[in-house]
């Protein structure tokens, strides 16, 4: 199972497209509904005429949707993914096999760990020619073994057992062993994000013997075995007993499995990896932007120090931009907007409980859930505004032109850090199920306590965090590019967020003006024909209470705090150019170096 699909396959583009094919369909079903109730209300239509009218379209539609589900129900039941068919059929799978003797139990968890853990091996090699015979005129093409890349997912430096066996095999077939001479080039990695977990172990071969070719056996023991605390190294290896093994011939690479018979490799002596080789660079307590810490199904991204381009365009995801201007920047985290919209849809469904019971004559199991349900929601609405009553906390504020941060606590205490000592971190995790695997994550703004701006940053070393939920990956480096390129590059790099013209119409308006701007908004998408849109409109208004939503954060970041502490308020003023704080020399090549690279990659693709 190739790891760099771990996120994104064509499994997961085929669901992506049957749900938004489907959802398309079904939006497609509720504007047809929706203008022929609209023609039939406006009188333009009798009823039957809209019937009529939505009865041809609508037979189409659901002819559609059946041959899309049809379609999905053929492909869904022939291209189960390799690890979803053995989870439905293993011993302790969907359906289960009570009658499974421990051996086939054990032998199923093996098929699993090979499944999960299996290393990938990657050869690049170098063309030869040389002369055939006696003449000049004669030259064979061939290729010899240059490098080898050892992908090891799920491996963590700290708990890794490894051991490796490379031998060159002359013509004669006669090992000899070189594992020793390969560790000594090795560099370890991490791999990148989107080829899953794990390690990249990648090195230069000696030369190749003339007319041979190499054989590498990878003794790779289970991460998941490592776990239960199981270190024998005869036990739950990736591969069975004689772990992975390799015959390599150019850039050629064939398995040779544990049934395949042996190997004149074999006679060798298989080494043991030490944590040094296993070690990639920037595991040192002082982390660095590009060093990736992995454990088991999870990893730990740095994005700063210090402050390099991370090749994504800058967006305010999480909408923490409060205010902007040539100075400096003040972003904030005030996320409750999740929690108007369940007690909004909760209260929606509880009210239309409520309306069945009365209407089927229940007057006492009426009263009784009203009088339940009022209290439970009562009681959250309470607790949610007394909560959304409480004041803002101040701004972090990022000053360009000084290149330092100020950070404010509640209780009016502050200092400031310079900007290339902020740690941005993106920790993520992935889960496994038998639909695939699914990823959280976020953004972590790290800075160093006051009288500590200038010490080791560490996993748990106290510190000044906020965290954005952002999903990890990309998403938590676009919004860490929105303060990077804020500090690096200027304030028009940085999206517009300001909300003078929305707040102006909410003072006008109100809550009544906002939902009548909903269903005016609803009304003209309609008219105009744009059915899909006019039905995420109608979603918001109804289940999601979009319009309280808005007003309630309008008018809620209205008043955003500022920094009143009179040093704070003299480090916010602007400064004559000349004055302006300078990168570190360190930055300035790290961030040419980066760009030459983005640059690059951007021509090669």
């Amino acid at each position: 199972m190739n790891k760099e699909d771990a996120y994104w396959s064509g499994n997961h583009w085929a669901r992506l497209g049957h749900d938004g094919a489907v959802l398309g369909l079904m939006a497609s079903q509720t504007g047809l509904g929706g203008y022929a109730t609209y023609i039939a209300l406006t009188n333009r239509w009798t009823i039957g005429e809209a019937i009529k009218w939505f009865s041809l379209r609508i037979v189409p539609v659901n002819w559609l949707i059946l041959i899309v589900e049809g379609l999905y129900l053929v492909w869904n039941y022939f291209k189960d993914s390799e690890l979803q068919q053995f989870l439905e059929q293993c011993c302790w799978g969907n359906a289960r096999r009570w009658d499974d003797s421990p051996e086939q139990a054990s032998a199923e968890l093996q098929t699993l760990i090979d499944l999960l853990f299996k290393p990938r091996l990657q050869a690049t090699g170098l063309l030869t020619s040389r002369h055939s015979g006696g003449s000049d005129h004669s030259i064979v093409i061939g290729s010899k073994t240059d490098s080898l890349q050892l992908y090891l997912p799920g491996a963590d430096p700290s708990r890794t057992q490894l051991h490796l066996r490379l031998a060159a095999i002359n013509a004669a077939g006669t090992p000899t062993d070189y594992t020793r001479q390969w560790l000594a080039t090795v560099q370890s990695q991490w791999l990148p994000i989107h080829q899953g977990m794990g390690l990249r172990l990648s090195g230069k071969l000696p030369a190749q013997p003339e007319g041979g070719h190499w054989q590498l056996q990878v003794i790779y023991h289970s991460p998941l075995a490592m776990l239960t605390g199981t270190l024998n190294p005869r036990q739950l290896m990736v591969g069975g007993n004689q772990g992975m093994r390799y015959i390599i011939r150019g850039t050629s690479i064939t398995e040779h499995g544990s049934s395949d018979g042996p190997l004149v490799s074999d006679r060798l002596p298989a080494v043991e990896v030490e944590r040094k080789f296993l070690t990639p660079r920037g595991s040192a307590m002082n982390a660095q932007a590009g060093d990736i810490e992995r454990g088991f199904l999870r990893q730990q991204e740095h994005l700063a120090p210090l402050p390099i381009p991370t090749g994504q365009t800058p967006q305010d995801l999480m909408n923490i931009i409060w205010r902007k201007n040539p100075v400096y920047l003040d972003i904030g985290s005030f996320a409750m907007g999740g929690g108007v919209m369940t007690l909004h849809l909760g209260t929606l469904l509880f009210v239309s409980i409520g309306i069945w019971f009365a209407s089927k004559g229940q007057i006492w199991v009426t009263l009784a859930f009203v009088a339940f349900f009022s209290a439970l929601m009562g009681t959250l609405w309470y607790l949610f505004i007394k909560q959304w009553r409480k004041p803002l906390t101040p701004p972090l504020r990022f000053n360009r032109q000084r290149r330092e941060v100020c950070v404010t606590e509640p209780n009016g205490n502050y200092w400031f850090v310079p900007w290339e000592r902020v740690h941005a971190v993106s920790p993520s995790a992935l889960s496994l199920n038998t639909g695939g695997t699914s990823k959280q994550g976020a953004l972590i703004l790290w800075l160093p306590l006051e009288g500590q701006e200038h010490e080791a940053y560490s996993e748990n070393k106290p510190g000044w965090v906020m965290m954005l939920n952002t999903g990890g990956g990309m998403g938590s480096m676009a919004q860490w590019e929105c303060i990077r390129s804020f500090m690096e590059i200027g304030p028009e790099a940085v999206p517009d967020t300001t909300r003078e013209d929305a707040y102006e119409k909410v003072q006008r308006g109100g809550y009544l003006g906002a939902w009548i701007e909903a269903f005016k908004q609803l009304f003209r998408e309609l008219k105009q024909g744009r059915f899909g849109a006019a039905c995420m409109t109608f979603l918001g208004l109804t289940i999601f209470g979009l319009p309280w939503i808005a007003v309630l954060m309008i008018r809620k970041l209205a008043n955003i705090p500022d920094l009143t502490a009179p040093e704070a308020v003299e480090w916010s003023k602007p400064l004559p150019l000349e004055q302006w704080a300078k990168r570190s020399p360190a930055l300035e090549q790290a961030i040419a170096e980066r760009e030459a690279e983005l640059a690059h990659a951007s021509s090669v693709t």
